[in-house]
């Protein structure tokens, strides 16, 4: 059996398109490697199909090991025709040695539906019809998820061509017999794809994408093979277990040898404990070099944190975080009664006094509480008017200053909290199908943050800024209330994360070790802070510039509210006993671009978007009273100087 790849050729009508599609994965901090992008992504979208009323979601990961890795001549059998169109693209790294056995890792799901919808077409379904085929490998940023399911598959099926040195997958689906489509159950579909830039080979331009399938006459789309003998000789060089079980298997060929065993066993816990806590989601990772196999389900959650060799610390936060999960499974939340009118904001939501002085009490008996916060989701076209709830739990932490953790529907969405909480751990889980179906909305690409501006989101939502600022602030706000405090923002949180204290005024903000001596009024002495405007005057500012843990945060002001400022420009950088601090910036104290190699800055923008150049930053506001740029990921130890004003 040889199959050849397939590219088409590139006309001079089309566009020369590189795909940047890993940006959206690299450039997220929380996200480690490309390990822990496939782990996050292909479970997600597994957790959509789930057949649950049979059972929890089983998912299989196997990697080979050179021991285990398809020999190099068997090999052959489906990447010859494919050398000379990776030779002639210009990829990053260098390509595999062809010559060694061919290292993979297999990724499969079962209790699944399988990829349905037609295989064969290459249009893009209308109305109320599903393709899951056609949104997995015919289409790119397009995606067929709707309502509360947590992935899209518009982008994150790269994360296994992003995995593969040669950019390439196969996949080998099995639907279930719901999907009328004229193939019977257990007929498996089977393709290969490779995701690479425009090249020339021997004179010719191709375009990115090449397909490893059944030709068709008259530029017919490649379609999925189905001759049984070849896939089963698939499934023997690939160690595939799939046979007539509906699901979908996906093999990442020529895996290098970063993957292990016990990186994808902390991946799948450390992303998806509330999942497996829950009964939804049991995996099993295989090493097919050793015959290692470990079995990941509730029960087992403990044996295993045990023996990955964490940090102590790390291990304790996740055990305490699975504990916490656990404890909520057997708890009946507390409902909270809130009143607020029109757009919601903290500062002038009410609660009831009676609920509010129960919850702190049994805080302080119990050391623990779990209360349901209300939330209006409904969508602007009317199709959704309904209260949904927060579920939070928050544990009493003597020591803790940490974000509160976000869960939605068992995923974790790791940078959606927006402030750390003083001596208290927050989880939040979003488990209502409008809830989850709104901030999945809002979701980014690599789903660990939540935009206002995204196209699924944006102007979708009665009031959606401000329900998204609610509910990333509603740890902090139930904290403030449950404890009596004043709702000012908790000064000794931030204080415990900056070398020395700063200011705001007028603009800038800057920090240095004493407090009382002046930096252009910086640094919290009585000097007046200068002007940023440049000949303007003395004004009201119209932005505010606060200091947050390891970097900043710019609002409007109600002077920047009431003026509708557009536009924001500024500058950062760490501040200098002497001199300009602005001048004496070099690229190796940072450089705000998230995607940049040397960068660990993280950057969230709502109301708004922006562009970033060396040490600058521009702002376009699009909505000046939901407004917030944020910017962390700078050296505690060092002090910030920032400067903003309007254009």
């Amino acid at each position: 059996m040889t199959v050849p790849w397939v590219f088409a050729k590139r006309r001079g009508t089309d566009k020369q398109r590189d795909p940047a599609w890993a940006e959206f994965f690299h450039s997220a901090p929380s996200i480690r490697s490309n390990c822990e992008a496939l782990i996050r992504e292909s479970i997600q979208n597994s957790l959509d199909q789930a057949q649950f009323e049979q059972g929890p979601l089983r998912m299989r990961f196997a990697i080979s090991g050179e021991n285990a890795g398809v020999h190099a001549g068997v090999a052959s059998k489906y990447f010859d025709s494919l050398w000379g169109h990776l030779e002639a693209t210009r990829l990053p790294a260098p390509l595999p040695d062809r010559s060694k056995p061919c290292r993979f890792l297999v990724v499969e799901d079962f209790n699944t539906l399988g990829l349905i919808g037609d295989p064969e077409t290459g249009n893009e379904p209308q109305g109320s019809e599903r393709n899951d085929f056609f949104f997995f490998l015919r289409a790119e940023g397009k995606s067929g998820k709707v309502g509360s399911q947590r992935g899209r598959w518009g982008i994150g099926k790269y994360v296994f061509p992003m995995s593969s040195p040669i950019y390439t997958f196969f996949a080998l689906t099995v639907r279930d017999p719901i999907d009328d489509n004229g193939y019977d159950k257990g007929a498996g579909l089977l393709m290969g794809e490779a995701v690479l830039l425009n090249h020339e080979l021997e004179g010719t331009g191709y375009m990115p994408d090449g397909w490893w399938g059944d030709v068709r006459p008259n530029d017919a789309p490649i379609a999925p093979h189905t001759e049984e003998d070849l896939l089963s000789e698939f499934r023997e060089d690939w160690s595939v277990s799939r046979t007539d079980e509906p699901g979908l298997s996906v093999v990442v060929p020529y895996l290098d040898d970063s993957w292990s065993v016990s990186d994808i066993t902390l991946n799948i816990i450390r992303d998806y404990f509330s999942a497996i806590v829950e009964g939804r989601l049991v995996a099993t990772v295989e090493n097919l070099s050793s015959g290692e196999s470990i079995q990941i389900s509730n029960d087992s959650l403990d044996q295993l944190l045990s023996e990955l060799h964490l940090e102590p610390a790390s291990s304790m936060r996740l055990s305490r975080d699975i504990e916490m999960v656990r404890w909520i499974e057997s708890q009946e939340a507390t409902p909270l009664t809130l009143d607020w009118t029109g757009a919601p904001k903290w500062s002038s939501v009410s609660h009831d006094d009676e609920e509010m002085d129960a919850l702190r009490n049994q805080f302080e008996t119990d050391g623990r509480v779990f209360v349901r916060i209300p939330v209006n989701v409904s969508r602007t076209d009317g199709s959704v008017n309904k209260t949904a709830h927060l579920e939070m739990v928050l544990v009493d932490e003597p020591e803790s200053h940490e974000y509160p953790l976000f869960i939605r529907d068992g995923i974790k969405v790791s940078q959606a909290g927006r402030e750390p909480l003083n001596t208290v751990r927050a989880i939040v889980l979003i488990r209502e199908q409008e809830l989850t179906q709104m901030v999945g909305d809002a979701e980014n690409p690599a789903h660990v943050d939540w935009s206002d501006q995204t196209k699924s989101f944006k102007d979708r939502y009665t009031y959606g800024s401000s329900w998204l600022k609610f509910i990333r602030y509603a740890p902090r706000e139930i904290v403030r209330r449950m404890r009596g405090s004043d709702p000012e923002r908790d000064l000794a949180v931030a204080a415990a994360y900056f070398a020395a204290p700063g200011s705001s005024r007028h603009g800038e903000v800057g920090g240095g070790a004493d407090p009382g001596e002046g930096s252009g009024g910086g640094k919290g002495g009585t000097k007046p802070t200068k002007p940023t405007g440049g000949g303007r005057g003395k004004r009201s500012s119209p932005i505010k510039i606060q200091k947050l843990p390891n970097g900043f945060q710019i609002e409007l002001t109600d002077t920047g509210k009431a003026a509708k400022v557009a536009e924001i420009q500024g500058k950062v950088a760490y501040d200098v006993r002497s001199g300009d601090a602005f001048k004496k910036w070099t690229s190796d104290d940072f450089v705000l671009d998230p995607t940049h190699a040397k960068s660990g800055i993280r950057i969230v923008c709502e109301g708004g978007d922006y562009s970033l150049v060396r040490n600058e930053f521009h702002i376009n506001v699009d909505d000046a009273e939901a407004l917030r740029f944020e910017v962390t990921g700078f050296d505690a130890n060092r002090d910030l100087k920032v400067i903003g004003d309007e254009v």
